[in-house]
């Protein structure tokens, strides 16, 4: 048989997307065509949340069927509605004449107005992450709701990426036999025994902190934005009395300046760390923090789980319901709650057979979460 021609549509190369494409291309019931958007990522860019231009190191257009579909917007990006303008979208894919076509995302120009234009011609698929942890209210936000609906229901099928993320398409009218789980993923054999492959590593950038090998380090990794709430984590920190501890902040972003100037004693900034350092950052760490107030998935987890990395996460961060099995694998603690937080957090630094039995297990809840799990969804909405 032929195989089938599946279209997948995304905004700009992204690390944590362009190896699942490379697997959907391996499969050879497929024939995949990925058309970008947007050029970020594979040129110098200005990350408008980092604060800082960048460009990815590892790579994110080999291996695949490809186009750059030429973007008119005098803005573009994904910061707003008109960011993603592509008027040859369409005849592109018409050109590749598909037999279904995979949107990562729905709420720009572009992609709506394919949604609009081409969903009687074409099966259309989305895989998105968003969920209803942080409850919303008033009629701005019902309007959006029922808009939602209204898009989803012309939609064959969605791909959910976890528990949370099927809820919320639940609550927008998709029915459950409409609904695929296709999860997040990272490339989990790139993190995967990090604490030995890249020890030498971790135990240089610990030198360069100042830390001896008694002293345990508790990991921040994300954009220093209000979401990410890293003030109520500074504030947990605060709270812990042992000289042994310390805190590693990776990342830039707009709270950077504010966020120096009220941290305590022991708190390191090492700023943005591209793609292949990050395995050695998580093996240097004893636990990774998420304390999020709000957050689609947060694959920060993927990774550290994959590297061997305890984690503490917040109850808005949309991962936990999948990846965090609270005492078992990691800590779960209410968003905004510095004290609980701090709770925690001694709790892992203090107790190094807890922390093996996280270890233990979040190793092998990462193993449900490859390209090859999403990639067996997708295959599953098109009867392949």
């Amino acid at each position: 048989m032929a195989p089938t021609r599946l279209a997948v549509v995304c905004s700009h190369p992204i690390q944590y997307y362009a190896p699942w494409f490379v697997d959907l291309a391996r499969r050879p019931e497929l024939k995949v065509k990925v058309f970008y958007l947007w050029d970020f990522g594979v040129t110098d860019t200005l990350d408008r949340e980092f604060g800082r231009v960048i460009k990815w190191d590892i790579p994110l257009l080999n291996d695949y069927d490809l186009s750059f579909v030429p973007n008119t917007s005098s803005d573009p990006g994904t910061h707003h509605f008109f960011g993603l303008r592509n008027p040859d979208l369409l005849k592109q894919i018409d050109v590749f004449a598909p037999h279904a076509v995979l949107l990562l995302s729905y709420n720009f120009f572009a992609t709506l107005e394919l949604i609009l234009r081409r969903w009687r011609r074409w099966p259309l698929i989305f895989r998105g992450d968003s969920n209803r942890l942080t409850k919303r209210h008033g009629i701005k936000d019902w309007l959006k709701a029922r808009l939602v609906s209204s898009i989803f229901s012309r939609l064959r099928a969605c791909l959910y990426v976890g528990m949370a993320n099927r809820e919320y398409f639940l609550q927008h009218g998709v029915a459950s036999n409409k609904l695929f789980f296709a999860p997040h993923s990272i490339d989990v054999e790139r993190f995967a025994n990090a604490r030995v492959i890249h020890a030498q590593a971790a135990l240089k950038l610990r030198e360069q902190l100042g830390l001896i090998q008694s002293d345990r380090l508790a990991l921040f990794v994300g954009k220093l934005e209000w979401q990410k709430d890293p003030h109520t984590l500074l504030a947990a920190f605060s709270q812990l009395e042992d000289q042994r501890f310390h805190l590693l902040i990776v990342g830039d972003g707009a709270l950077e300046p504010k966020l120096k100037a009220s941290a305590p004693p022991r708190t390191h900034f090492l700023g943005f760390q591209n793609q292949l350092a990050m395995p050695s950052v998580y093996a240097a760490a004893e636990v990774l923090l998420l304390p999020s107030i709000s957050e689609t998935w947060g694959l920060v987890i993927n990774e550290a789980l994959a590297a061997g990395t305890p984690v503490i996460v917040s109850d808005q961060v949309g991962c936990h319901f999948d990846l965090v099995e609270n005492g078992e694998s990691g800590f779960v603690v209410p968003a905004g709650d510095s004290q609980a937080l701090a709770v925690a957090l001694e709790r892992v630094l203090s107790d190094d057979a807890l922390r093996e039995k996280f270890r233990l297990r979040g190793t092998q809840i990462a193993q449900r979460y490859t390209y090859a799990h999403a990639t067996d969804g997708l295959l599953r909405v098109l009867d392949l």
